[in-house]
């Protein structure tokens, strides 16, 4: 029973998120629109284009042009005489507007030259005027003139860029033809017809079937600009270009120059790149799409559809049922499919299915189940929680000075409302004496008992069921559960593990405890002693110690390093304990034979602090703190990088204190004077990142321990 309503549980969520994704796959979202096209970009970019059958030539009026022949708009005469420069072409296609008349002798002049061209294609523009749409035509020679006429009028697709040609326009309650659809016919691309035979309009010339998109246009071939070669309109009309360059070809005639104020480009995406361009250049692009065998064609949205949903459905079904790492493994085959796929479709037959709804519909689909899992589990992960909580609870770092004599034990008081919450169980009592064990025994009925634990039944207790847990030795008495309903052995489990868990640690904390406060009574008791030896230096050891740590700390070492070496620098000194006090309080200068004793005092620190259990920081302070950078220093006469971290500390530290302080053979120095010493021996006696780390700090150290020197 319970594993089918988990399996109920489980349809009930795929049906919903089933819906709601249909739902969204059958709106036209700005999100997974952008994102398909972001696609889209990339995999057509990615396509070998087909060859092209026929020639395609840009002629580009530019500021070259415009420098040559004067500012805009030139004499009609001068438009007339490129078109007996474009004789040889077989179809010109003039991407200018020339609505108004001019010279009426120019006016003619241009439309007898497109005449006796014989194929010229000229353009016009839709406007909307009172929401009514107006065509601006060219003036009426021309178009009397002209072999045919389209609209020059572009549409930018969600994002901004232009993917696509619009081929047939409606006003008037009829169509027109756009401009690049005019050009394909008048280049003998004919004849046109409308099929709907494959579920949408699909564009025919001739034999070449172009798919029109749920925008009503065609997809533009993705092309390498430099496949169409471009020439300046100057050249052309001046005849620095052959003549038979133009044989045979369609030639579009456009103006761009961007510095003179006229201007007309448009941006898409091509050879890895968002790239504007001039718009008589999409035209071109878009007339050698029309003139190539064949179009793109997109599927209908409810195919995509049915693929959201496919990939919805397997996603989330992978999801709930899988194992979590298989689920990832087939979730990721599955992403990879589900883009690659639409590729290979591409590329072999031209078929475009956007990947980019399905992708994120799939894995939208697979998180929800997979959170749904989750869920499911949370009661686990909560009891997973506590143990983590617990742990972090009884270690050194959760106890403060004052709190030692507060039993770490109470670690359960914390965590156990929650574990009561999950699982009905109560603990009643941290420390059972033996005879309440005994008493409860005789009043119920043993369930179960071992060395370890005791499950008592007592019938019209508040508790029904009692479990005593014998904790490891060093704990006072035995742990008490109780609850009253029934409760899985999973839970029971977690709960008795909470509980021996916390008893050992909390035992194991206590005996570290009581070691560590021996230990560091020990470590206090040692320099004392030193401190005894010499009135001149009590105080000197904690003094180096506490500004060991400040300047580990003003250059942001570890809290542990930090630590381990307030440790080593409070010791540094303890091997002047084998050094007669004659030679310690001695007011004049050592002998070369009393110095040398006094220079084995790190190495007889070293050697007594053998047994006691300290860390590499440490030892290396106590052994080092004597040592200098070029060698001079003692006892093993370490030189540079040989010399360890917490050395270099402490030897800037141990001299700080000594130069600040009193002695019987001087007085001590002024601040000034000992950083002055510090800054002439940085990087020859001592490290200069430590000296750098003295100068922040120093100042205020030296008024806070010798403002009464």
């Amino acid at each position: 029973m319970r594993n089918s309503r988990y399996l109920r549980r489980k349809g009930l969520l795929l049906l919903m998120v089933m819906t709601f994704g249909t739902i969204v796959a059958m709106s036209p979202i700005d999100m997974f629109i952008r994102m398909d096209r972001f696609l889209m970009d990339r995999y057509f970019d990615a396509l070998t284009p087909p060859e092209m059958r026929d020639k395609v030539i840009l002629v580009l009026a530019q500021e070259p042009s415009f420098m040559e022949l004067g500012g805009w708009p030139w004499p009609r005469s001068v438009h007339g005489r490129l078109l007996t420069q474009l004789n040889e072409a077989r179809t010109v296609v003039l991407d200018m507007i020339f609505p108004e008349k001019s010279v009426s002798w120019q006016d003619r002049f241009l439309a007898e030259k497109a005449a006796e061209q014989g194929n010229c294609v000229v353009a016009y523009h839709l406007t909307e005027q009172n929401g009514t749409i107006e065509p601006v035509l060219p003036y009426r020679d021309l178009v009397l003139s002209a072999k045919s006429f389209g609209v020059a009028n572009v549409v930018p697709d969600i994002d901004g860029l232009y993917r696509f040609l619009i081929p047939l326009w409606t006003f008037e309650k009829g169509s027109q033809p756009s401009l690049p659809l005019a050009a394909a016919l008048a280049h003998g691309g004919g004849p046109l017809t409308i099929s709907k035979e494959t579920g949408r309009p699909t564009l025919m010339l001739g034999d070449r079937a172009f798919p029109i998109n749920d925008e009503g246009g065609i997809w533009i071939i993705h092309r390498p600009l430099g496949d169409i070669p471009v020439y300046e309109y100057s050249d052309v009309l001046a005849g620095r270009v052959p003549k038979d360059t133009f044989e045979d070809a369609l030639v579009v005639v456009g103006v761009n120059a961007a510095g003179l104020g006229i201007q007309d480009t448009v941006s898409l995406y091509s050879q890895g790149a968002i790239r504007p361009i001039p718009g008589a250049s999409f035209v071109a692009l878009s007339i050698a799409t029309l003139l190539d065998p064949g179009g793109i064609r997109s599927v209908p949205r409810h195919y995509e559809t049915l693929l959201s949903l496919f990939s919805i459905l397997c996603s989330g079904a992978i999801g709930l049922l899988s194992p979590p790492i298989l689920s990832w493994a087939i979730v990721s085959i599955m992403v990879i499919g589900t883009t690659i796929i639409p590729f290979i479709l591409l590329s072999l037959w031209g078929l475009w299915i956007s990947p980019g709804t399905a992708v994120v519909l799939g894995l939208s689909s697979y998180l929800i189940s997979v959170a749904y899992r989750l869920l499911g589990l949370s009661r686990s992960a909560r009891m997973g929680a506590l143990y983590s909580n617990l742990l972090a609870s009884i270690t050194f770092g959760a106890w403060k000075d004052g709190d030692m004599a507060k039993s770490p034990e109470t670690v359960l008081d914390r965590v156990w409302p929650e574990i009561n919450k999950l699982t009905s169980i109560k603990l009643i009592k941290k420390h059972v004496p033996p005879q309440e064990i005994s008493e409860t025994m005789k009043r119920g009925e043993v369930i179960s008992q071992d060395d370890g634990t005791s499950l008592v039944k007592v019938p019209g207790d508040s508790e029904r069921y009692h479990m005593f847990i014998k904790p490891p030795s060093g704990w006072n008495g035995v742990v008490e559960l109780g609850w009253t309903g029934e409760i899985s052995e999973e839970d029971l489990g977690s709960a008795v593990a909470v509980v021996l868990t916390a008893c050992w640690f909390s035992v194991a904390l206590q005996r570290e405890q009581q070691r560590a406060q021996a230990i560091q009574g020990a470590i206090k008791a040692i320099v004392a002693a030193v401190d005894a030896k010499d009135q001149d230096t009590r105080g000197h050891s904690d003094r180096v110690a506490s500004l060991s740590r400040d300047l580990a700390i003003a250059m942001n070492l570890s809290d542990e390093f930090v630590k381990e070496l307030y440790l080593g620098a409070t010791l540094h000194d303890v091997g002047k304990i084998g050094i007669p006090d004659a030679i310690l309080q001695k007011p004049d200068k050592l002998t070369e034979e009393e110095y040398g004793r006094i220079k084995e005092h790190p190495s007889i620190g070293r050697d007594i602090m053998a047994t006691v259990p300290l860390s590499e920081v440490a030892k290396k302070a106590l052994l080092e703190h004597h040592e200098k950078l070029d060698g001079s220093g003692y006892p093993l006469g370490l030189k540079g990088e040989e010399i360890s971290l917490a050395g270099r500390i402490v030897a800037v530290a141990d001299a700080f204190d000594a130069l600040s302080s009193r002695r019987c053979y001087k007085e001590g120095w002024d601040l000034e004077e000992i950083l002055k010493l510090f800054d002439r021996d940085s990087e020859t006696l001592f490290d200069s990142d430590v000296v750098e780390a003295l100068h922040r700090i120093g100042p205020s150290w030296y008024e806070k321990n010798h403002s009464d020197r």
